[in-house]
């Protein structure tokens, strides 16, 4: 499996995360409650925060684990809009898990759906890539948006699914969607 560290749509430049990316993590999203409110870490309180979570992509890239981009705008690839990341799915070796995160200040500009469409792009383009997939919290209405904008349907409900540590201390209900290579 061999992902691509550059990817480059119409307005963005998605590319593999960088060290130095830590500041730029923490002022646009990282540390905006708002923005962290459905993820599944916590909301940075430190550039620290923000540096150790880009040591772990980085890592994480290495192992083949998780595929990261950090999402810039074409022509100015130091300024971080936000993130994007595709996982196998190690129980489904045809299945892929996507996620994603964007800094308030671009919301409603068709950015993460642009972003998502060609990271799914990407993924498809591997041997044996047919599914991607992502869950939403049953409140992310935005979130589920993009991804109906991105050709995803929505498939069912997870109940009691995924940790939001921002909204409770239990394991919230998530909207599943997936779109595949077949279809």
């Amino acid at each position: 499996m061999l992902l691509p560290e550059v990817i480059k749509t119409s307005r963005l430049h998605l590319r593999k995360p960088l060290i130095e990316d830590a500041h730029e993590v923490f002022r646009n999203y990282g540390s905006d409650p708002e923005v962290t409110r459905f993820l599944t870490w916590p909301t940075h309180r430190t550039v620290e925060d923000a540096f150790e979570a880009m040591l772990a992509r980085l890592a994480h890239w290495e192992q083949g684990s998780e595929f990261s981009w950090s999402i810039t705008p074409r022509g100015n690839s130091g300024v971080v809009h936000g993130m994007i990341s595709a996982s196998p799915d190690h129980r489904r070796a045809w299945s892929w898990v996507l996620g994603y995160v964007l800094g308030r200040r671009w919301w409603g500009q068709g950015m993460m759906t642009e972003a998502v469409e060609a990271v799914v792009e990407a993924v498809f383009a591997q041997p044996g890539a047919l599914r991607v997939w992502a869950w939403v919290d049953e409140e992310n209405f935005a979130s589920m948006r993009v991804l109906e904008k991105a050709g995803f349907a929505r498939e069912g409900i997870l109940r009691c699914w995924s940790l939001h540590p921002q909204m409770c201390n239990w394991p919230r209900d998530c909207w599943a969607f997936a779109r595949t290579r077949l279809a």
